[in-house]
C-alpha cells in the first residue's frame, strides 16, 4: 500500500516528505505519479521537487511498456529512518535528468500538438486486447505521452488532454499501459473507463480545456490583484510629494540657469564690443534687455519664479492625476485590465521620480552650454541624451501601465494614447466654451471681429 507515503507528502517536515518520495519511487507504482507531480509543482523545497521528478522517472522506467495490471502489493513501508532509504535515494538521484524525454525519431511540431485526433475507426479501445499498431505510430504515441506528462507537470492540462487523445488514437494499446494510465488519471482527474470515455469525447475535452483556461485566467487575475492591493495610499502620497517637488523645483532651476546663461553670453558680447571700440553703442542697444534679466535674478524675481513654479507644478500634478484616472477607467472598463488606481499611481510615480530629475539635469546642462556651443555640432551631440531619455520614458510608461493592469505594453500604449486623445478633446472643449463665453460677454468685440 502506498497510501501511507502519499499522506506523508503533505507533512510539514521536509525530511518526512523526502522519505515518502523515496519510498514512492521505490514502489514503482504508477498510481503514485499524480502525487509526485503535485510535489514537483508545489513543494517549496527545490531539492524535493527535483527528487519527486526523478522518482517519477524511476517509476516510468520500471513500468515502461508494462500492461495496466494491478501491481503486486509492496512490503509494509519501513520507518523513515531505515538504512535502505539512502540507497534508494542514490538510485533515484542518479537517474539521468533527461530520462522523461525519450530520444524522438522526429521532434513534435506545433501542428502535431494543435491537431485534433481523428475518430478511431475501431471505436473505444478495449482493455486486455492487443492491437496491431505500426511501430512508427507506437513510437509517436509514446512521445506524445511524454509530452503530456511534461505539460501536466507544468500545469498545462488543457493542452495535455488533447495530446493524450492523439496518443491513444495513434496507439490503442496504450489503454493497457500503466504509465499512460497514470498520466491520464493525473491530467483528467478521472480514473478507469470514465477517463477513457472522457478522453475520446471531443466536446468534453473542449469544455475541460476551456474550464482550465478560465481558471488560469481567474487565478492570474487574483494573483495580480493581490499584488496591486499591496500598494497603499500612504506610499502613493509619499511618491506624489516627491513628484511635486521635482516638477516645481526643476522648471525654476532651469529658468534661472537659462537667464544666467543669457547674461553670461551678453557679457561676453560686451567684452568683444568694447574690444572693437563700440561698447557704448552695444550698451545702449541691449540696456533694456539686461534690466529685464537682472530683475529676474533679484530677490523679488526669485519669489516670482517660485510662485510660477508652484502654479505650474499644481497644474502639472492636476493634469497627471486626471490622466491617470482616465487611464484607469480605459484599462478596467474598455481593455478588461485588472488593477487599482493606487497601484497605477504607485508604479508610474516611482518611475517618473527616478527619471524626471535626469531630464531636468540634462536640460540644465544644455541650457548652460547653449550660448557657449552654438552653433557648434557639439551642441547637437550634447542634446542627444535628452531625446534618448524621453523616448525611453515614453516606451517604459506603456510597459509600466501594462504591468499595472497585467495586459502588456501594447495595451498600455493603447490606454495611454486614448487618454491623451480624451485630454485633447476635453481641453479643446474647455477652450471653445471659454471663447464662446467671452464672445457672448463682449458683443461689441464679436461685431468688430
Amino acid at each position: 500500500m502506498i497510501d501511507q507515503w502519499i499522506a506523508q507528502l503533505s507533512d510539514t517536515d521536509p525530511t518526512v516528505r523526502r522519505q515518502a518520495i523515496i519510498h514512492l519511487g521505490r514502489s514503482g507504482d504508477p498510481a503514485a505519479m499524480p502525487s509526485l507531480a503535485r510535489i514537483f509543482r508545489t513543494d517549496p523545497d527545490p531539492e524535493l521537487r527535483e527528487l519527486a521528478r526523478r522518482a517519477g522517472v524511476h517509476i516510468r522506467r520500471t513500468t515502461q511498456g508494462a500492461p495496466a495490471t494491478a501491481a503486486p502489493e509492496p512490503e509494509a513501508p519501513p520507518e523513515p529512518a531505515r538504512a535502505d532509504g539512502p540507497s534508494l535515494l542514490r538510485e533515484i538521484e542518479q537517474a539521468p535528468a533527461d530520462e522523461p524525454r525519450r530520444s524522438p525519431i522526429r521532434e513534435l511540431t506545433a501542428e502535431d500538438l494543435a491537431a485534433e485526433p481523428e475518430p478511431d475507426r475501431r471505436g473505444i479501445p478495449q482493455r486486455g486486447v492487443e492491437y496491431n499498431v505500426p511501430k512508427a505510430d507506437s513510437e509517436r504515441a509514446r512521445r506524445l505521452v511524454d509530452q503530456a506528462l511534461s505539460m501536466n507537470l507544468a500545469g498545462e492540462n488543457d493542452k495535455a488532454v488533447n495530446v493524450l487523445a492523439q496518443a491513444l488514437v495513434a496507439d490503442p494499446n496504450l489503454i493497457n499501459d500503466g504509465y499512460f494510465t497514470s498520466v491520464l488519471d493525473a491530467v483528467t482527474e478521472r480514473s478507469g473507463d470514465e477517463a477513457i470515455h472522457f478522453l475520446l469525447d471531443k466536446s468534453e475535452r473542449k469544455r475541460y480545456a476551456q474550464g482550465i483556461k478560465k481558471e488560469k485566467k481567474q487565478r492570474r487575475a487574483e494573483e495580480h490583484m493581490s499584488v496591486a492591493q499591496q500598494s497603499s495610499w500612504s506610499g502613493v502620497g509619499f511618491e506624489l510629494i516627491i513628484y511635486i517637488l521635482i516638477v516645481v523645483v526643476g522648471p525654476v532651476l532651469l529658468q534661472l540657469i537659462t537667464v544666467q546663461s543669457v547674461l553670461n553670453f551678453i557679457e561676453s558680447q560686451r567684452v568683444q564690443a568694447e574690444a572693437a571700440g563700440v561698447g557704448a553703442e552695444f550698451d545702449e542697444l541691449i540696456s533694456e534687455d539686461i534690466e529685464i534679466f537682472t530683475e529676474q535674478l533679484s530677490a523679488a524675481g526669485v519669489i516670482a519664479l517660485a510662485i510660477t513654479g508652484l502654479a505650474s507644478g499644481t497644474i502639472g500634478v492636476g493634469s497627471l492625476l486626471f490622466q491617470m484616472v482616465l487611464i484607469h477607467y480605459i484599462s478596467t472598463r474598455l481593455l478588461r485590465g485588472v488593477g487599482t488606481l493606487r497601484h497605477l499611481l504607485d508604479v508610474l510615480l516611482s518611475f517618473y521620480n527616478r527619471w524626471l530629475p535626469v531630464i531636468f539635469f540634462l536640460l540644465c546642462v544644455v541650457s548652460g552650454l547653449f550660448f557657449v556651443l552654438f552653433p557648434s555640432p557639439i551642441l547637437f551631440c550634447v542634446s542627444l541624451p535628452i531625446v534618448g531619455v524621453i523616448w525611453y520614458m515614453s516606451f517604459k510608461t506603456y510597459s509600466k501601465i501594462g504591468e499595472a493592469y497585467d495586459y502588456g505594453a501594447a495595451m498600455g500604449c493603447i490606454a495611454f494614447s486614448l487618454s491623451v486623445f480624451a485630454l485633447t478633446l476635453i481641453n479643446f472643449a474647455v477652450v471653445f466654451a471659454l471663447a464662446q463665453a467671452a464672445i457672448s460677454l463682449l458683443p461689441g468685440f464679436a461685431t468688430t471681429v
